[in-house]
């Protein structure tokens, strides 16, 4: 069993980039933005899944949603350890289980990454983590070179826009540059609560600032509240390597405020809500500008055992012009917010394959239902109780849980969705099982969920059948989760 978990970690770790990118139009709603599992430090140890807004902007506490929408630095009065303190100084390479700059010596941390795309082939990247003072002043630089590219209009990906060329073998050269809390050049002071990045890979460039903010001098044992303010690009330079189904070959530039209140235990409430403006251009296409917004609450409570899991989250998301990149989604988090997620973002990724069955969660989170469905507006309720089968350890634990869980929609404003219907409501219902909690200094989602009823059976995610039905086996995972 411990073989198995620590093989869906290393898969899990390899999926995103540990900083995620910064301001990805914080996924308010869902627990792990950009990157799609991103680690929150604070949360890790209160053994809670962060919020979105850990998980998506790279940087100051994230992603976000999800999708990532990532390591948030402690409370200036939290004491804690890590489990294992490796005393690393220098050059080292990076343990996946393991933070090592949390000692506090300058470190640089090498990992060696890979990622496929039907386009490129194979991609192999080196990452390199640094870290001057710890949490502060942290620096992310990878660069990367995909096997091949597409040389001709007759290998291009199907589906390509109309009039895609073979790509220039610049376009096999990939990478970025994230930052976080960076000193000011000649001078002791850091950039607290700042962070940028810099992306060009899979044929999208990106850029991110964001600013964070405490309103109320963060205790710990007393709730949270935090503000953000992030400033979000995405420009498409090789038609041939994104995922025409996810990115719309738009130049697309986005500002997002956000809120987000926090609980001081995991039992509690938490808040998050973001709201974004932005210009799309090019493709041939009218400018146009674009609104989004999100909000949801979340309750977690547990028995007095600890054995049982009760959750309830309210959901409330809508877009008004957004381009496919920007959308609100049925079940899954949008590319913009999981854009950290090597196995997801580009075209062909093993992850974005359908008969793979992978979701990014977030969004609505209806489980049942096909990630890549666009909903313009809904307000949902996702409901779980979950029981505890086995926990790893004493203190700090990995837990397994089963579930049973049910999810409902409505449509404010009715819209025609891609099963050509306007009904208003959807739903689902069905059984999982979840893997949560810290290994070693790591916060580990994993989760299988068997949605066997939705309402609206020919937008599901299944096989021919489960589209026909409403009742019918379905399965997907995810590397995210709501709770």
């Amino acid at each position: 069993m411990l073989t198995v978990v620590s093989f869906a970690f290393a898969i899990q770790q390899a999926v995103a980039s540990p900083i995620p990118p910064a301001g990805v139009g914080w996924d308010s709603s869902h627990s792990r933005a950009n990157q799609d599992v991103s680690v929150d430090l604070g949360s890790a140890r209160a053994g809670r899944s962060p919020s979105v807004a850990d998980s998506v902007p790279a940087l100051r506490d994230l992603p976000s949603a999800d999708s990532v929408p990532a390591f948030r630095e402690p409370l200036p009065d939290d004491p804690s350890q890590s489990w294992h303190d490796l005393p690393v100084t220098g050059t080292a390479a990076e343990h996946l289980a393991l933070l090592q700059e949390r000692s506090g010596r300058p470190v640089s941390l090498l990992m060696p990454l890979a990622w496929y795309s039907r386009p490129g082939g194979l991609t192999g990247a080196l990452r390199a983590r640094l870290n001057r003072r710890g949490f502060l002043d942290r620096m992310e630089l990878a660069v990367g070179l995909s096997a091949k590219i597409p040389r001709t209009g007759r290998d291009r990906p199907e589906g390509s826009p109309p009039g895609t060329d073979g790509s220039p073998q610049t376009s096999r050269w990939q990478g970025w540059m994230v930052s976080d809390n960076q000193s000011i050049p000649g001078s002791s002071t850091s950039l607290n609560g700042m962070s940028f990045g810099l992306w060009r890979v899979d044929g999208i460039h990106r850029v991110d600032v964001r600013r964070d903010w405490y309103l109320r001098t963060p205790v710990r044992g007393t709730w949270q509240a935090k503000m953000s303010l992030a400033a979000t690009g995405t420009y498409p330079y090789d038609k041939n390597f994104f995922d025409p189904d996810r990115w719309s070959n738009r130049s697309v530039t986005d500002l997002t405020v956000g809120l987000e209140l926090r609980p001081a235990e995991e039992q509690g409430i938490r808040v998050s809500a973001s709201i974004s403006g932005g210009y799309a251009s090019g493709d041939s296409r009218e400018d146009a500008p674009f609104a989004r917004a999100e909000a949801s609450a979340t309750l977690v409570r547990r028995s007095p055992t600890g054995h049982m899991v009760h959750t309830v989250r309210v959901y409330a998301g809508g877009e008004i012009d957004a381009p496919r990149e920007r959308a609100t989604y049925l079940s899954s988090l949008s590319p913009t917010q999981s854009f950290a997620n090597h196995l997801l973002r580009p075209e062909g990724a093993p992850l974005a394959l359908p008969e793979v069955r992978y979701v990014s969660f977030g969004g609505a989170a209806l489980r049942g239902y096909d990630p890549r469905v666009r909903v313009p507006n809904l307000v949902a309720v996702n409901l779980e109780e979950a029981l505890r089968v086995y926990a790893f350890g004493e203190e700090r634990r990995l837990e397994l849980f089963a579930s049973v869980f049910a999810d409902v929609g409505v449509q404010v404003m009715p819209d025609t969705l891609a099963d050509g219907s306007d009904d208003a409501l959807l739903a689902d219902a069905g059984l999982g099982i979840a893997l949560r909690g810290p290994l070693l200094d790591r916060d580990v989602r994993v989760r299988v969920d068997f949605p066997v009823w939705v309402s609206r059976p020919a937008l599901s995610y299944t096989w021919t059948s489960g589209r026909q039905r409403e009742a019918a086996p379905r399965v997907t995972f995810s590397f995210t989760d709501l709770w």
